[in-house]
């Protein structure tokens, strides 16, 4: 990389790029093309050239591509405005400013970044972390016993509206579910490593473990024998939920899969739970991500 590449001149002053901001450009980046499909390794393997070019998003002139004269100076060679991308792509968005805004080059980045994150934060086998059984979502949990040869028998379900209706014939129930959540294989990523939205990420699984609040959730009393349905309304819905910076996580919680009134009276109050969901939506106004719980309970501390 010359000096030319790394050092820019605009009205007289000189703009050198900060080494922390090419150091996360090119981390971000992954050293490939952030140009869609196009993953271009920046970096020739045989020879250690670096073909990468820095694109500007908002150009470093006010006269060149998508130039803006009120754009700060001192964010212009920031790694929020650059992206990174193979010699015939950099030149390709820079000859045509129709196809390519501002708004696009930033959705480009948005994108890519977040799929490199995505690719790093490898899932990992999920060690059961849960001392007991909470929340039991029993048609999910079937399919993830599906996929790992596990059969469950539900004739036991029969008749029954909910879990917290079979009582002390709940027991051996939770103890072989609780002996099979230890036994599947489930390769699933932190919920809190979430930043940025990527449509790849609805459906995977997430672990978590982590202190939560509560919304509208009942109280043992008040839910048995009443039927329960989900409103396609969040704020009408029972769930519990976390914060992580500007992002909240929300776990929605259907009462029919809560095993005790020890469980209920717990939701009801918040606390830490572990376990694992499936996101289901993502609303971009509000940083909301909205999951579905697979099996909650309380942390084992000494895991935690």
């Amino acid at each position: 990389m010359n000096t030319e590449t790394l050092d820019e001149r605009l009205g007289g002053i000189r703009l050198a790029y900060k080494d922390k901001d090419l150091k996360i450009l090119w981390a971000y980046s992954g050293g490939i093309c952030a140009f869609p499909e196009c993953n271009e390794e920046l970096i020739v393997e045989s020879s250690n050239d670096i073909i990468g070019h820095i694109c500007h998003i908002v150009a470093k002139s006010p006269i060149g591509p998508r130039g803006d004269s009120n754009y700060p100076k001192d964010l212009l060679n920031s790694h929020e405005n650059l992206l990174l991308l193979c010699p015939t792509h950099h030149a390709k968005i820079d000859s045509d400013n129709t196809s390519y805004s501002v708004d696009d080059l930033l959705q480009i980045k948005l994108n890519h970044e977040t799929s490199i994150r995505e690719k790093l934060n490898v899932n990992k086998p999920w060690k059961s972390n849960i001392s007991q059984l909470y929340y039991i979502n029993i048609p999910r949990l079937s399919i993830l016993a599906g996929l790992n040869g596990y059969v469950m028998d539900f004739e036991f379900m029969n008749g029954i509206k909910n879990l917290h209706s079979l009582q002390i014939h709940l027991v051996p129930l939770m103890l072989s579910i609780r002996d099979l959540v230890g036994k599947i294989s489930v390769e699933a990523t932190p919920l809190l490593n979430l930043k940025n939205f990527n449509p790849t990420i609805i459906g995977k699984i997430y672990s978590f473990k982590e202190e939560f609040k509560s919304k509208n959730i009942p109280g043992a009393d008040e839910y048995e024998g009443k039927e329960y349905t989900l409103s396609n309304k969040l704020e009408a819905q029972p769930y519990i939920f976390t914060k992580r910076g500007s992002y909240k996580f929300v776990l929605v919680i259907d009462p029919k899969w809560i095993t005790t009134s020890t469980s209920f009276s717990s939701f009801y109050y918040g606390g830490y739970f572990a376990g694992l969901c499936s996101i289901k939506h993502y609303f971009p106004e509000e940083k909301t991500y909205i999951a579905t719980p697979l099996f909650i309970g309380p942390p084992k501390w000494d895991l935690f």
